[in-house]
This record gives C-alpha cells, sequence and structure tokens, in this order.
C-alpha cells in the first residue's frame, strides 16, 4: 500500500506532464497509443488540425476562383476532388493526375506528429519530391484556371465544434462544393474503409485507426459521444443551414450516381468553368467508377512531408479496398433489424428536420 501512494501519484503526475506537454508522445505507443491520446484530449482523428481555415490564415494561401471539395467522410470526397480536376483539364489528363494529395491538397492532415501548419504551408511551396519534381506544380499548375483543395470540415461556428472552421461568408468568391450520403452506406463504406489504411500511417498515429471487427462498432464511432461523431451527425447538421448560399453547392451522392453528366455539368457551372458538349462528354467519361478504380493507385492519398513519403491508402494490389462497388444503397445489406433500430434511433433524436432526414437518406431535391 505505501508503494502504491507513492506510485500512483507519480504516474499521475507524469500522465498529466505528458498531456500537458507532449500529447504526441502517447502515439509512440504500438497499436493503442491513439487511445491516451484521445483519452487526453487529442484531436480524433489525431492526424486532423485546422489551423490552416481560421480566416486569419486562410487568406494567406487562398485564392478567388479557388474550390473546396468539403464532402463528409465516405460521402464521395475523392469523386468531387477529381471531378474537379477532370473540368479544370477538360478531361485531358494534362497535366496529368498522380495523387489525390498532390493533386488537390488536404490541409487538415497532419503528415507526421506535431506537425504545424506553418511548415506545411511552406513546404506546399517548396517541397521537391523524391523523383524530383516540384509539388507545387500537382497543385498549383500555372495552367490550371483554379486550384482545388480538399476538407470534411464544417462552417465557422463561435464556440462550436473544433471542425467547425471553414469561413464560407468571409470569403464568398471561394466555392465550396458539399456532398451528403446515406448513413447506412457510410456505415458500410467506413466499415472496410479502415483496414485498408497502410501499416506505416497506423504505425505513426499510434495504431489509429484500428480495423473494425462488426457494423455496430462504426456506429458507435458515428453516433453522439462517439469519436467521429462530427465525420456524420455533426456535419450533415452544420451543413444543412447553409445549402443556399451562393458559394455553395450541396450535392448529394445518390443525385450523382443517377445523373452523372448533369452532375458534372452542375459542378462546371458553379465553379464558373463551363464545358462544351464534347468536354462534359469526356469528363463524364473519365470520374466513372470504373474509370477511378481501374486508376486506384493514384488515391494513396501520399503524404509528401512525411520523413518516408508514405500514403494513407493502400493499393489493392497491396489488399486495400478503398473503391468497393461504388453503388447507392449497398449499405442497407449490411443493416440486421439490430443495428437498423440503433442507426434509426440515432437518426431520429439527430435529427429533427424531416426534410433534413429525406435528403440524407434518399437525395433529390430540397427547398
Amino acid at each position: 500500500m505505501k508503494v502504491l501512494s507513492i506510485v500512483v501519484p507519480l504516474l499521475a503526475i507524469v500522465i498529466g506532464g505528458i498531456n500537458t506537454f507532449k500529447p504526441s508522445l502517447w502515439l509512440k505507443i504500438p497499436h493503442v497509443g491513439f487511445i491516451p491520446w484521445a483519452i487526453g484530449g487529442g484531436e480524433m482523428p489525431p492526424f486532423f488540425f485546422f489551423d490552416a481555415w481560421k480566416p486569419e490564415t486562410f487568406g494567406t494561401w487562398i485564392k478567388n476562383g479557388d474550390v473546396v471539395a468539403a464532402s463528409g467522410a465516405k460521402m464521395g470526397t475523392h469523386w468531387l476532388l477529381y471531378t474537379c480536376h477532370m473540368i479544370r483539364t477538360k478531361g485531358t489528363d494534362n497535366p496529368p493526375w498522380e495523387d489525390v494529395n498532390l493533386n488537390t491538397p488536404w490541409p487538415s492532415t497532419r503528415h507526421f506528429p506535431d506537425q504545424k501548419w506553418e511548415r506545411q504551408q511552406e513546404r506546399m511551396n517548396s517541397t521537391i519530391l523524391k523523383d524530383g519534381t516540384a509539388l507545387k506544380d500537382k497543385w498549383d499548375h500555372p495552367s490550371y484556371p483554379f486550384r482545388v483543395f480538399k476538407s470534411h470540415e464544417m462552417p465557422l461556428k463561435e464556440g462550436g465544434l473544433p471542425a467547425e472552421c471553414l469561413p464560407i461568408r468571409e470569403f464568398p468568391k471561394v466555392k465550396w462544393l458539399v456532398m451528403f450520403r446515406p448513413g447506412r452506406d457510410v456505415i458500410n463504406s467506413f466499415y472496410t474503409f479502415f483496414t485498408s489504411h497502410t501499416d506505416e500511417l497506423k504505425n505513426t498515429w499510434g495504431g489509429f485507426p484500428p480495423n473494425y471487427q462488426k457494423h455496430s462498432e462504426v456506429i458507435d464511432d458515428l453516433v453522439p459521444g462517439g469519436k467521429l461523431y462530427s465525420l456524420f451527425f455533426g456535419y450533415v447538421r452544420a451543413w444543412w443551414p447553409w445549402r443556399h448560399e451562393p458559394n455553395v453547392l450541396m450535392l448529394h451522392y445518390n443525385n450523382y450516381k443517377k445523373d452523372h453528366r448533369g452532375t458534372v455539368k452542375r459542378i462546371s457551372e458553379f465553379i464558373e468553368y463551363p464545358l462544351t458538349d464534347k468536354e462534359l462528354d469526356k469528363v463524364a467519361e473519365m470520374v466513372t467508377f470504373e474509370k477511378m478504380k481501374a486508376r486506384n493507385d493514384l488515391f494513396r492519398a501520399v503524404l509528401w512531408d512525411h520523413p518516408n513519403e508514405i500514403a494513407f491508402m493502400k493499393t489493392e494490389k497491396q489488399g486495400g479496398e478503398f473503391f468497393k462497388t461504388g453503388k447507392a444503397g449497398a449499405g442497407k445489406f449490411v443493416m440486421n433489424a439490430e443495428l437498423e433500430a440503433s442507426w434509426q434511433a440515432a437518426m431520429d433524436a439527430e435529427i429533427s428536420d424531416p426534410e433534413l432526414a429525406r435528403f440524407i437518406d434518399h437525395g433529390g431535391e430540397f427547398s
């Protein structure tokens, strides 16, 4: 007992010191380091940070006419990014698409623990990749009529969640693309998504993300109190009131699947870069699921500032399953009665607006 009376306070001091001065030390613990990181108040996912979007920071790197694909996680983000790239190259892939993180950067993600936004901003403009080419020429090529950036965040809200940080009205000439997807399909996509992350990435972030063993674990993470709440319920609730903003285009995954060409046309007109009928046909062909799946090795999300230039995702040859079927409605086939009741209870509790609930689950138009 005497030993415990000494050890326990010392342990508390050590833990408190780590949480205060160097919380990233937790991430050095293999497989489970992200757990004490999260308990200590670390952002989840642990590689997220939001400094780039602060109004006083955002203005130092954004340009009028730039496009931010701010889709929800597993709601078609890479589809939107690739679509925008194909629109700006008119379906020619010239300059070429080389990787989602090279051509359409993700300012919200750290490439390694303790990385600061100031470093990432500088490195976006100065990095020479291992093949000898300049990173800046991938995302800021002189021929591009606009640049494209990735985001999973939500509109700026004073006192809101950390991820509620996007300065929509403060920058009215920046274009924001938003995409919703039915929750059941998001659950289904998340279930295999984490298994497709590379071992190198998981080792960098203390074992995050862990592989899901059953679909109920995904639901537990997405519902209120879950560590990924902001990626679904937080996201749709925060964005819905902004659907009529002139610089916001709110889309739905199912609508894109149903009207492929029409959605490409709508996006191109919104970002003020209209295409001829021939160009529109070419872009619509390039951004089909089949075409993208055939190029899955170009969607690995390379972390170009990581010391080893690692990637987020495995290719299919490496056992990854980032591109599954791309179908709308596939999630309903994995929801047994218990899972369905659990998810519907969360929907009923979190989504009080019946029009929003309908739009989430079915798409279509909104008022």
